[in-house]
């Protein structure tokens, strides 16, 4: 069983901007200041802990004609490949069949804690500005002989995501990306299903969210948390700039 993942992840990022820091709020004297609790060295060392690589992910290579199989990460991840004759197309659209494929590469990134989401330089924000509850999110890309690959339009991928306590209500949300920089969630209207299945060791039983994705890239299961949202300033030393920093709000 996996026990130590968060039941759910919330976080509001934002990305410093001039406008920002020059007072788009203006921190107005009728604004209310929230002062937090000042963080202890052992708290930002356990939240620093948890910060992954931003590089790391899990690799897998196979080639030749690949049989219908299950991709495991090592966060217990599992990313489904079948009737793979008939699974992707190239960037134009033309279907590529595995077995034509002498390295089929794909590329799992998985974003499963507070610390990845951090390492990752994502969040959980819709594209229309709501915040979202997170009960995980992934990155799949998929390659044949290094051309980057998609899932066929009549195609979906099935995942399942491990999770202690899953929610009811989570959807399929696709990653936007702007340029080679994440961008916002947008809703598939797909639903996440609550499932089950055996661990590796065939006897335990783990819990989590099936779902069953129709594109590659940045894929997340989410719900809205549907509460207002409040705007803030953030007041940081002159050394930080836009440019150097970001400001993640983490609970």
């Amino acid at each position: 069983m996996f026990n130590t993942r968060p039941k759910h992840i919330i976080f509001i990022y934002a990305l410093l901007n001039t406008v920002t820091l020059a007072g788009l709020w203006s921190c107005r004297k009728d604004v209310e200041n929230f002062r937090p609790y000042p963080s202890t060295l052992e708290a930002i060392q356990q939240l620093l802990d948890q910060v992954p690589s931003a590089t790391s992910h899990s690799t897998f290579v196979l080639s030749g004609t690949v049989p219908d199989t299950a991709l495991i990460t090592p966060g217990g991840v599992r990313v489904f490949l079948t009737d793979n004759e008939h699974l992707f197309s190239d960037t134009d659209g033309n279907p590529v069949p595995c077995s034509t494929c002498q390295t089929l590469r794909v590329e799992v990134t998985e974003a499963l804690r507070k610390g990845d989401i951090i390492a990752r330089g994502i969040h959980t924000v819709s594209t229309d500005g709501s915040l979202l509850e997170s009960g995980g999110m992934l990155r799949i890309n998929v390659t044949c002989d290094g051309k980057a690959l998609q899932l066929l339009p009549d195609r979906k991928l099935k995942i399942q995501v491990p999770a202690d306590d899953p929610a009811d209500d989570m959807f399929v949300f696709e990653g936007i990306m702007k340029s080679d920089t994440f961008g916002s969630w947008a809703d598939t209207g797909l639903p996440v299903f609550q499932s089950d299945w055996l661990a590796p060791n065939q006897v335990d039983v783990i819990t989590g969210y099936e779902l069953f994705s129709p594109h590659l890239n940045w894929i997340n299961c989410d719900r809205f948390v549907g509460e207002p949202t409040t705007s803030f300033c953030v007041d940081l030393p002159p050394e930080f700039n836009p440019e150097n920093s970001r400001v993640y709000l983490v609970f």
